[in-house]
C-alpha cells in the first residue's frame, strides 16, 4: 500500500510539473515585458504560443522598439515574423536608420526584409551602406528591380 502511494505522488509531482513550466515561462515573459513598458499582455503571449510564433522573439523585438521610441505593434511584429521575416533585424535597422536621420517606416523595411532577402540591418548603417539586390529574389511576386540604395530611396 506504501509503494503504490509513493507512486501516485511521484505520477503527480510529474505532471504537475509538467504542466507548470509553461506557465513560469509565460510569466518570465510577461514579466520582462511589463517592466520595460512594451505593452505585452498575457493573452497576447498565449496566443503567439498558440500560433507556433516564438513569443520570447517578438517581445525582444517589441522591447527594443519601445526603448527606441519606436511604435511599433506586437500583431505587426507577429504578422511579420509569420510570413517569414526577421523583426529583430528590421527593429534593429529601424534604430540605425533612426539614428543615421534616415526616413524608414516600418512597412518599407519589413518589405525590404521580405521582399529582397537581403540584410536591411547592414543597409542603413552609416558606416558601411550596403545595396540590396532584389534580382536573385526567386517567386512569382513583385519584386524590388536590381540593386538599390535605400538611402537614396524617395519612398
Amino acid at each position: 500500500m506504501d509503494l503504490i502511494f509513493i507512486i501516485y505522488i511521484l505520477v503527480a509531482f510529474f505532471v504537475f510539473i509538467s504542466l507548470i513550466r509553461p506557465l513560469v515561462s509565460l510569466f518570465r515573459l510577461w514579466n520582462q515585458a511589463r517592466a520595460a513598458q512594451a505593452g505585452v499582455s498575457t493573452l497576447d503571449i498565449i496566443g503567439m504560443k498558440l500560433r507556433k510564433t516564438d513569443a520570447r522573439l517578438i517581445v525582444m523585438s517589441r522591447i527594443e522598439a519601445i526603448k527606441a521610441g519606436l511604435d511599433i505593434e506586437t500583431a505587426a511584429l507577429e504578422c511579420h515574423y509569420l510570413a517569414g521575416g526577421r523583426p529583430l533585424k528590421v527593429v534593429r535597422s529601424l534604430i540605425a536608420a533612426d539614428h543615421a536621420n534616415i526616413e524608414l517606416s516600418w512597412k518599407e523595411a519589413s518589405t525590404i526584409d521580405l521582399a529582397a532577402g537581403g540584410d536591411i540591418h547592414d543597409a542603413v548603417i552609416p558606416d558601411s551602406p550596403k545595396e540590396i539586390d532584389g534580382s536573385t529574389v526567386t517567386s512569382d511576386k513583385a519584386t524590388i528591380d536590381g540593386p538599390r540604395d535605400i538611402r537614396n530611396s524617395s519612398c
